[in-house]
């Protein structure tokens, strides 16, 4: 895998790792804001307010690592 950019979030990963798991993705249906909230509620931190729309065309909502053990964790609804 190489990323388009340098200075992606996927470069930075690869530059501080040399290499490994970035993350894990679970596919879902029905991602929205209300999945968002929960999520909150629940103790996740999405690293957004809601989910965003990734360059593959999927909604996508990532989780912050502190609130998920230090795991990169992606909440993907290929269906939007």
């Amino acid at each position: 895998m190489r990323p388009f950019q340098a200075d992606s979030d996927l470069g930075q990963f690869l530059a501080q790792t040399g290499g490994g798991l970035h993350h894990v993705a679970f596919a879902v249906e029905g991602l929205d804001q209300k999945a968002a909230d929960l999520l909150r509620e629940r103790g996740l931190r999405p690293s957004t307010p809601g989910p965003i729309v990734a360059a593959t065309g999927w909604k996508v909502l990532n989780l912050e690592r502190d609130s998920t053990l230090g795991m990169r964790i992606q909440l993907a609804d290929a269906a939007s």
